[in-house]
């Protein structure tokens, strides 16, 4: 989504509707990989009435994976999203934000759909003896 001013000015886009244009683009994705003939009109994004394909195999359609950090997106992850795929977090501080995912996937209007967990594993090495050896992340269904 981005966090650079700077690149928001160069596309002439607005940082501040950044989540909201997140919001929708995941509309429009699961809208083309799960209707025929596909239409869709929001404020961000339109397709006008059309048939595309090939559509996924996986049903309704394919897992989709987040990255989130900030509660707003930590939201939008645990209710739009069939994971969070955190990367560069301290294992000791991804507990408090599975728990917050978890209770927000509660709430109403959180239609998201429980997949399977998968894991990914970043280890960053230092060459300072001092520093930790390594940082690790796992990608996690929100149950």
């Amino acid at each position: 989504m981005g966090w650079s001013a700077d690149e928001f000015a160069a596309a002439g886009a607005s940082q501040k509707e950044r989540g909201a244009r997140a919001d929708e683009f995941l509309a429009v994705l699961k809208t083309i990989w799960t209707e025929d003939p596909v239409e869709f009109h929001g404020k961000y994004f339109a397709v006008t009435r059309s048939i595309i394909g090939a559509k996924p195999v996986q049903k309704p359609h394919p897992p989709i994976y987040l990255a989130a950090y900030a509660p707003a997106a930590l939201k939008r992850a645990a209710s739009l999203a069939n994971g969070w795929m955190p990367v560069g977090i301290p294992l000791n501080g991804m507990a408090a934000m599975i728990a917050q995912m978890r209770q927000m996937a509660k709430t109403p209007g959180a239609t998201r759909k429980r997949s399977k967990s998968s894991s990914a594993l970043t280890l960053q090495l230092l060459h300072n003896r001092s520093a930790p050896i390594g940082r690790s992340s796992r990608a996690h269904s929100i149950k």
